[in-house]
């Protein structure tokens, strides 16, 4: 929906609507904005790049999906560009993701997290 919303918006602009794995020429450093309600869980993602990179955390990403989606949004990113996602709480407290955290805080400029706290851990 919003892929179509922003085509509405922007028709002279080149719109990708289809699956973040599907969209076949994705050079790096290329896209503005990369917004998506990310798939999550334990689905390990097949990248070669990433599974060969001397990057612990992108080879790590790959294990995760929703990791994988950060880590590779970032990389297709043009400077000052935006990536929005809505992601699971596992993101950001998990321990075994703590090294994704930090190459996020390492290789982007936060502009805002904002989760809601549980209503069990009151």
């Amino acid at each position: 929906m919003t892929g179509k919303i922003l085509s509405h918006l922007y028709p002279g602009d080149k719109v990708h609507i289809s699956g973040f794995e599907e969209i076949e020429d994705r050079p790096d450093n290329k896209y503005d904005v990369i917004s998506s309600n990310i798939p999550f869980g334990d689905v390990a993602v097949f990248d070669s790049a990433f599974l060969k990179s001397d990057d612990m955390a992108k080879r790590q990403s790959t294990r995760t999906i929703h990791n994988y989606f950060f880590l590779k949004s970032i990389d297709h990113l043009r400077e000052g560009g935006i990536v929005a996602f809505i992601t699971s709480q596992g993101v950001m407290n998990s321990p075994t993701n703590e090294p994704i955290r930090q190459w996020l805080m390492d290789n982007t400029n936060l502009i805002s997290a904002a989760g809601k706290k549980p209503i069990w851990n009151k």
